[in-house]
């Protein structure tokens, strides 16, 4: 698995307002034409919160 370059983002969503995360994009070797892409959030931030009030 390879970590590409990745760097935070800032997200509005209506329902809990912006949150700030932290995205990479990995990819599996031999099938480096498939991403997955994951956004985390700092933990105990309010960013975090929002997230677990969205699920």
């Amino acid at each position: 698995m390879r970590v590409r370059p990745g760097g935070w983002r800032v997200r509005t969503r209506g329902v809990v307002g912006d949150l700030a995360l932290r995205r990479q994009a990995l990819t599996v070797g031999g099938a480096e034409q498939q991403v997955i892409i994951v956004y985390q959030a700092v933990p105990g931030s309010p960013s975090e919160a929002a997230l677990a009030r969205l699920l």
